[in-house]
C-alpha cells in the first residue's frame, strides 16, 4: 500500500523598518510615474523537509522519541548566502552560514495527526518564528534559510528554503522569519 502522508511548507521572511512595516525597494522609474511603490522586502517561498527532518517527524510519532523536535527550547533557525539549488533535500545547515537565532517567543505549535483538530487552527501545523530585532544582524545578500533542533554540531536540519528575491537587512532593521510547515495525509 502506498503512503499517502505528506508534507508542504511555506517561509517568509520580511525586512521590517524601525516603525514595524516591511520595509521597500526604491521604485522603478515605471513605478514612479504612475505613483506605485517600490516592491516589498519580503520572501515568500516553499521549503523542503530535509531527510533528517523526515527522521525527526517519524521519530515524533513513536512512543519514546530520541531525536529532539526543533521547539522553542531547542530550536534555531540559521540564515545564509550560499542557495545553489543542489540537494536541497540532504541539506544540514546552511551552505554560506551568517547568522543563527533562537525561535522567539511566539508559541511553537506541534499538532499529531488526528481527526478531531476542531480549535480553528489547521490540522497538523507547525509554525516556527524567529526575528532578528534591530542591531542585531546587518547583512547583505540573504538567500537561504534552515530550521535546526540545536545549536551545537549535533543539531540536525529539519527543514532548508531558498529566500527570493535575496534580502538585505540595515543596522536599524529588523528580519522576521516565520516557517510554517503542515503534514498531510489520509
Amino acid at each position: 500500500m502506498r503512503s499517502m502522508l505528506g508534507i508542504k511548507g511555506r517561509v517568509t521572511v520580511r525586512v521590517l523598518g524601525e516603525d514595524g512595516r516591511v520595509r521597500r525597494y526604491r521604485a522603478n522609474l515605471l513605478q514612479k510615474i504612475f505613483g506605485l511603490p517600490g516592491k516589498a522586502m519580503q520572501s515568500v517561498h516553499h521549503n523542503v523537509v530535509t531527510r533528517q527532518g523526515e527522521a525527526i517527524i517519524v521519530d515524533a510519532m513513536d512512543s519514546y522519541p530520541d531525536l529532539v523536535k526543533p521547539e522553542r527550547d531547542s530550536g534555531y533557525m540559521q540564515i545564509g548566502s550560499g542557495w545553489n539549488g543542489k540537494n536541497t533535500k540532504h541539506q544540514k545547515r546552511c551552505n554560506k552560514p551568517i547568522a543563527i537565532k533562537e525561535f522567539s517567543t511566539s508559541p511553537t505549535v506541534w499538532y499529531y495527526l488526528d481527526d478531531e483538530d476542531d480549535d480553528g487552527e489547521e490540522p497538523n501545523l507547525v509554525r516556527y518564528r524567529a526575528t532578528f530585532k534591530q542591531g542585531e544582524l546587518v547583512a547583505n545578500g540573504i538567500n537561504e534559510c534552515c530550521i535546526l533542533n540545536g545549536n551545537d554540531d549535533e543539531a540536525l536540519s529539519f527543514a532548508y528554503a531558498q529566500i527570493t528575491p535575496a534580502l538585505n537587512v540595515a543596522k536599524n532593521d529588523m528580519l522576521d522569519i516565520v516557517w510554517e510547515i503542515q503534514i498531510l495525509g489520509q
